[in-house]
């Protein structure tokens, strides 16, 4: 359990290092794919005791929802950062030409 609060710390602090989209993907992959460890909690706790089932469960469950949620709010800052910097670098001249007489 103590692994899981360990992992959810070190994921949020890398993920607050992330600034492009392809280190985000690969931040997604390694915190939550199949190879993730919260991933492997869930696989092993039909193993576990019935006394360690619900607590471990319960434990894993926020950890993935904790990484969901930075995730989620780490896309949104990284999609809301490149629109920024498109307005900025795309200038539009919505005037009209002007037309001769």
């Amino acid at each position: 359990m103590h692994d899981l609060e360990k992992e959810k710390d070190l994921a949020l602090q890398e993920l607050s290092d992330i600034y492009e989209e392809e280190g985000l993907n690969q931040w997604r992959l390694a915190h939550l794919g199949k190879s993730a460890l919260v991933s492997q909690v869930f696989a092993s706790l039909g193993s576990m005791t019935k006394e360690e089932r619900p607590q471990m469960g319960r434990t894993a469950n926020e950890v993935r929802v904790a990484l969901e949620a930075g995730l989620a709010d780490k896309r949104d800052m990284l999609q809301q950062a490149a629109l920024a910097r498109a307005l900025q670098s795309e200038k539009l001249d919505v005037t009209l030409p002007g037309r001769g007489a």
